[in-house]
């Protein structure tokens, strides 16, 4: 699927430049609102809305821009969560973000009467998939590669409080 040149050239500007922090944030957020409010029209069953989020939750070094994607009834059926592309850099601050998109779905499945919710965490432009399903309860993490996946691996051992060796 190709993207309409408004949608590809408002990334372009997340990916350039030396932006400070809040700028890149800002470019982000809106970049991203774009995205969604064209994957999901106005004119569709579907509501995109802010998620707003609590300031430093889960030992987060920032606030996070969150969306919620609604079906019909204010139902969740997608969560994304946005970081600044500066999180790439430490890994730090890559496990925080897996954190706080797994707690997320976690807190919205509680009341949710499907028995999926989908989420994206995206640092910048890059992007991790998830999934929750209720029965048997589980977050899974869609690889798009061996290598992806193999490092998905580890990090879930690690998170499962077990050492790789």
């Amino acid at each position: 699927m190709s993207w309409p040149v408004e949608i590809t050239r408002t990334f372009s500007t997340v990916e350039s430049g030396a932006d400070s922090p809040l700028v890149n944030k800002i470019k982000c957020h809106s970049s991203y609102k774009k995205l969604l409010n064209t994957l999901f029209p106005p004119e569709s069953d579907f509501m995109v809305t802010p998620d707003p989020l609590p300031v430093n939750i889960d030992g987060g070094m920032d606030t996070i821009l969150s969306f919620k994607v609604m079906f019909q009834d204010h139902h969740p059926v997608l969560i994304l969560q946005v970081q600044p592309r500066q999180h790439l850099l430490f890994t730090s601050t890559r496990e925080v973000a897996d954190k706080q998109i797994r707690l997320r779905m976690i807190d919205l499945a509680e009341r949710m009467p499907l028995l999926a919710l989908h989420g994206i965490s995206a640092i910048g432009t890059k992007l991790c998939f998830y999934k929750f399903e209720k029965v048997p309860p589980r977050i899974t993490l869609n690889a798009t590669s061996p290598d992806q996946e193999e490092q998905l691996r580890n990090r879930m051992l690690r998170y499962r409080g077990t050492a790789q060796r």
